[in-house]
């Protein structure tokens, strides 16, 4: 985009403009489009096919993360869509998360060879309990304490399961951190607090995943699990509430 040789746009955006002046497509993430918005394929190989262009057809890209779970029909995506290659090393996540991530991949959804780390940077992943009555302060302490060892507040993502923070919670949040910016505005300079789905197909060197209790085998869930923990970059937190007599711990 700095270098104004393509435009970037939402999957909202990409239904509702005209790009007379586009040739080539790459569609990213399509798991995530939306059947009900329109038929976003067609709409993409008819801008490929412009008659403007009067060298030939432009090249259309859709690249789909499957481990993340995709229902063909609520995506729109068609049968006939073939695959061209496959991608195999990962360069977005530390060795950490990856490792980590790995756990909540469903084979069944995801098959054939794995994935490969594709550098040798490690980062960190960690798990933090605290009390249920002091689950939003630990909240804070934690983000306080990125924030003292040098991440700005745009390199953190505070991501909830299904609400982001609700009532008295995300209140105390906000009085806390109140330029907090929802995933839309993720390009700005601010902690984002969102919903895992919500945040789809976007990154942050910092996740923090707040209170997510699931069942691993839930094959919807276990999805969801895998696509919230490959969100970071550098460094994901894991932060839970503890059960009675259970002390707070702390693992790398």
């Amino acid at each position: 985009r700095k270098l104004e040789v393509c435009e970037c746009r939402t999957r909202e955006t990409f239904m509702k403009e005209d790009f007379p002046q586009i040739r080539h497509v790459i569609l990213d993430e399509v798991q995530n489009f939306q059947a009900k918005d329109g038929d976003w394929l067609e709409k993409a190989r008819g801008l490929v096919k412009q008659s403007q262009h009067t060298d030939g057809p432009g090249y259309l890209w859709c690249f789909m993360d499957k481990g993340q779970g995709i229902n063909k029909e609520k995506a729109g995506i068609p049968n006939r869509l073939p695959q061209t290659f496959r991608l195999t090393k990962v360069i977005r996540n530390s060795k950490a998360i990856f490792k980590h991530a790995e756990l909540y991949l469903n084979r069944r959804f995801h098959p054939g060879p794995s994935a490969e780390i594709g550098h040798d940077f490690d980062g960190e992943r960690s798990d933090v309990v605290y009390p249920t009555e002091k689950k939003i302060t630990g909240l804070i302490e934690i983000v306080k304490s990125l924030l003292k060892e040098g991440y700005s507040k745009g390199d953190i993502a505070v991501l909830c399961l299904l609400a982001p923070l609700e009532g008295n919670e995300r209140e105390q949040f906000l009085r806390e951190f109140p330029s907090t910016v929802s995933a839309a505005k993720d390009d700005e300079d601010n902690i984002v607090l969102s919903t895992v789905v919500e945040y789809g197909g976007l990154e942050r060197p910092v996740v923090i995943i707040v209170q997510e209790s699931i069942n691993i085998k839930d094959v919807v869930l276990s999805h969801v699990s895998y696509c919230v923990r490959t969100r970071a970059l550098v460094k994901l937190v894991h932060l839970s509430s503890e059960s009675k007599g259970q002390k707070r711990k702390e693992s790398n």
